[in-house]
């Protein structure tokens, strides 16, 4: 669909709105059953996240075909063995770390992954991926580069070294706070760790190499560190 849409703004062929034609246009034509004759209505809710409460109206060989069912059929079953199952974005890995949160400095479209060949990964506009050179010609960008670049500004601007002392902190504060609500359920005196009874130390501490390490945190908060954990933030 993406190489008929890039053929039709290739032509100067505008859509139904006057606009370029993307990837979207072209799967609603390809679904639509008007173009074999067929008037259905009510296929679709009113309200969004809404059910129909009815069988949609359908109407066939309401005006002459443009496609016949069978031709149709086939395209459906043909898009159908094609889809991508559908994920969740939570699940969904992806190599590119900037992908949809980099913008496009030509068009403001997001920058999605592109990879050229087997070895080579860019970043490209998605308004020049979908529609073609025509509507964008903003340049592809390596990929190493630009994660490489976002990345040392990240560590040089954000993991400072007093930005890290101000995040173990404020982490301090809330599980001091979690051991003290947890104290007064489990009847653990004042000062002790929140399941054994033992002294309690701090949770985090900075560490001289701009690390975070963990250490005498509560136990049953799971949202702590054990005392042999650390965490690696902050090192470039």
């Amino acid at each position: 669909m993406r190489a008929i849409a890039q053929g039709l703004n290739a032509d100067a062929l505008a859509s139904s709105t006057g606009k370029k034609w993307g990837t979207t246009s072209i799967e609603k034509i390809v679904h639509n059953e008007a173009y074999t004759g067929a008037l259905v209505w009510g296929k679709r809710p009113r309200t969004q996240g809404a059910k129909n409460r009815f069988a949609p109206l359908r109407i066939e060989d309401a005006w002459a075909p443009l496609i016949d069912q069978t031709v149709f059929a086939q395209v459906q079953s043909k898009l159908a063995a094609r889809a991508p199952r559908a994920i969740h974005p939570r699940e969904v890995d992806s190599p590119y770390l900037l992908s949809g949160i980099m913008r496009c400095g030509k068009c403001g479209a997001a920058m999605v992954g592109h990879r050229g060949g087997y070895r080579y990964h860019y970043y490209m506009c998605g308004n020049a991926r979908r529609k073609g050179r025509e509507v964008c010609p903003s340049p592809i960008l390596r990929k190493d580069k630009v994660e490489g670049f976002v990345i040392n500004r990240i560590k040089d601007c954000i993991l400072t070294e007093d930005n890290l002392e101000e995040l173990v902190r404020l982490t301090n504060e809330e599980l001091t706070q979690t051991c003290a609500e947890e104290k007064g359920e489990t009847g653990a005196p004042a000062g002790s760790d929140c399941r054994s009874g033992q002294p309690a130390g701090q949770a985090l501490r900075c560490t001289r190499d701009g690390g975070v390490q963990g250490y005498g945190a509560c136990p049953k908060n799971t949202g702590s560190l054990p005392e042999e954990g650390r965490a690696a933030a902050g090192k470039g």
